[in-house]
């Protein structure tokens, strides 16, 4: 009897152990399953390195972006910083003056087809045109001069030249319209403003186009070509070209 009482322990000591192994596992599988990951994070530090840094700039100069620049006050004159209120080149300057040594100064003016030789001390002729005596000017070319031209060296006369003209075409404009018109050098035109009319005249034509222009109620002026000038609070001139004509042959009517 107390054999049977030992075995039926036994038995029962051993069924409790086979359930405390089995419930084992499914703890630890929970368990992983619930468990939250560690991972790590990597910090970059970004340094942002100046572009002036290890720049250097001449006279006059400060850096910019890694470049040099001209200084506040002063601007780029073929590589060189030089004052703002100085010229460069003579497209700095009005239309009758020239850049000398960064300075304007008094150009040397010649007539319409004409430029200044510094070895002439004069002007001269353009490439492609000629001095005509009898008219006293440059002219293109291929235009006549005079009866010369036009005729058989000791022939009669039977042809006459007609005079070159160079005619400029000047605009008058403000805010509300704009006039233009060809005008012949030494002729009056009425040209108007607002409400009123004033008298204009081209009397020479310089080199490259720029003309002197009178104007009815102030001094004379030069203007230069293609370029905008305020002539009055509202009123601006220009010029847009010059033309040419005559320099023909025609037959003589007398």
């Amino acid at each position: 009897m107390r054999g049977i009482v030992i075995i039926i322990l036994l038995i029962g000591v051993l069924l409790i152990l086979s359930s405390c192994t089995s419930e084992n596992p499914q703890t630890v599988q929970e368990t992983s399953e619930t468990s939250t990951p560690v991972t790590s994070t990597k910090v970059t530090e970004t340094v942002l390195l100046d572009p002036c840094k290890n720049v250097k700039c001449g006279d006059k100069q400060v850096c910019s972006e890694g470049k040099c620049v001209c200084s506040t006050n002063y601007k780029d004159c073929q590589g060189e910083c030089i004052s703002a209120s100085k010229c460069c080149t003579s497209k700095d300057c009005s239309a009758d003056k020239k850049c000398e040594n960064s300075e304007c100064v008094d150009a040397n003016l010649c007539d319409y087809l004409q430029h200044w030789d510094n070895a002439q001390n004069k002007c001269i002729c353009n490439a492609k045109t000629k001095w005509c005596v009898d008219q006293e000017k440059c002219i293109p070319y291929d235009k006549c001069c005079g009866v010369k031209d036009c005729n058989l060296e000791g022939g009669l006369i039977t042809r006459v030249c007609r005079k070159t003209e160079f005619t400029p075409s000047l605009c008058i404009g403000d805010d509300s319209s704009t006039h233009c018109i060809n005008i012949k050098t030494n002729r009056v035109t009425k040209f108007k403003f607002g409400n009123s009319t004033r008298d204009v005249i081209v009397d020479q034509i310089f080199a490259g186009g720029i003309i002197n222009l009178k104007l009815e109620g102030r001094t004379p002026f030069k203007v230069p070509p293609k370029t905008k000038l305020q002539i009055l609070d509202d009123v601006w001139v220009r010029v847009d070209d010059v033309t040419t004509s005559g320099g023909n042959c025609k037959e003589d009517q007398n």
